[in-house]
């Protein structure tokens, strides 16, 4: 019986801990967002054949969103440079088939 408490609260507790994470993630502040997505951008060396200027952009439309209280515009402009990153994005919806 003690073996299986302390099983069980071996496997649940990682599991209630990452559910717990998950909304924190999606409640990101605004300008948490953009530092984070800044310094993923910073540390990845850019030719710019595959980094184009447009996700540059995006940071920086971002920046101005999140100044205006435009939370929801800041999260979708840098989950666009989150995706092309390979970065968790955070409200960005799949793909579609067939392009953007």
């Amino acid at each position: 019986m003690r073996a299986n408490i302390i099983f069980t609260a071996t496997i649940s507790a990682p599991l209630f801990i990452g559910m717990a994470a998950a909304p924190a993630f999606a409640a990101l502040p605004c300008k948490d967002n953009i530092a984070q997505v800044e310094a993923s951008w910073n540390s990845v060396e850019k030719n710019y054949l595959g980094h184009p200027q447009s996700y540059e952009d995006d940071i920086h439309k971002a920046r101005e969103a999140c100044a205006a209280g435009k939370e929801a515009e800041a999260t979708r402009l840098l989950d666009d440079v989150r995706a092309h990153l390979g970065i968790p994005t955070i409200n960005r919806a799949p793909t579609p088939a067939g392009g953007k």
